[in-house]
């Protein structure tokens, strides 16, 4: 009876999580849609969706893991098995969404995106720097990831599951940079940069516990770090990036330029012929 009751429950879960997949894929799609950005570009509007979905699901994620890990959770609240499978559901989802993202900025010949960029960021032709900070979040949840599945041989996968939230604050980072629609989604950074800073500060600001002996230092610590992270990125997030449209605009206007050369050329030998024939 205990594992019907909890198959269903899996199953109810997965069903919400893919709701709200497409309820932030396709919000995504539509917020960026009101950018002139995104005209005639398909692929690197799904990249942009699938990433700024990846993004929300992500924090979604992060959230839930400081809730999970709050000391009254353990002592009196006892809610781990309400949220952890919906901790443990997002997370494939989110990959899945980065995956997404990624492929799709590869596969743009716009993008200046190239594959070797995920080994090599600062290669890049599209800010690099920005590309840096994603590649070194990717590389960080893979060690989280592989320390999690590891977690029955020891208890050192804790201390390595809790750099999470820094790699949440390396994604919003990145998103940031790298976002040619920072203009249109700045309120969704916003309100998920409050979220997540007001968790790390209701979490780690706690009364001190064997499990954990110094969490307001912790919460000091992190939250500082963050904010002053925040308060120096915060001015890039306003410089409007170069954005592939109007490299792609100048191309098209190159291509017209050449055209209209080659028929004068045209035309200047017909009359020339002509002229010859008259003489």
């Amino acid at each position: 009876m205990r594992k019907s009751i909890q198959s269903s429950v899996s199953i109810g879960v997965w069903v919400m999580v893919w709701i709200l997949v497409a309820i932030f894929v396709d919000g995504a799609a539509f917020l960026l849609l009101r950018s002139p950005l995104y005209q005639n570009q398909a692929l690197w509007l799904m990249s942009r969706a699938n990433a700024v979905a990846a993004y929300l699901i992500f924090t979604l994620v992060t959230i839930l893991g400081l809730i999970l890990s709050h000391p009254q959770n353990k002592q009196s609240w006892k809610q781990s098995k309400f949220i952890l499978p919906w901790h443990q559901a997002l997370i494939p989802t989110f990959l899945m969404l980065m995956g997404f993202h990624l492929l799709f900025s590869i596969g743009d010949p716009k993008s200046g995106v190239a594959w070797y960029t995920l080994f090599l960021p600062l290669t890049s032709v599209y800010t690099p720097f920005a590309m840096l900070l994603g590649s070194i979040s990717i590389g960080l949840l893979i060690i989280v990831i592989i320390s999690t599945m590891w977690r029955g041989k020891g208890r050192n996968w804790l201390k390595i599951h809790r750099i999470s939230p820094l790699i949440w604050w390396l994604v919003f980072a990145h998103s940031l940079l790298a976002g040619t629609d920072v203009h249109v989604l700045l309120p969704v950074y916003v309100v998920t940069g409050i979220l997540v800073v007001g968790t790390m500060i209701w979490r780690y600001g706690v009364i001190p516990t064997h499990h954990d002996p110094h969490p307001f230092m912790i919460s000091i610590k992190w939250g500082g770090l963050a904010l002053v992270g925040l308060m120096a990125l915060s001015p890039l997030a306003m410089v409007p990036p170069a954005t592939t449209t109007s490299v792609s605009v100048q191309v098209k206007q190159d291509k017209q330029t050449v055209q209209q050369l080659k028929q004068q050329n045209q035309q200047a030998k017909q009359q020339l012929q002509q002229a010859e024939l008259h003489l």
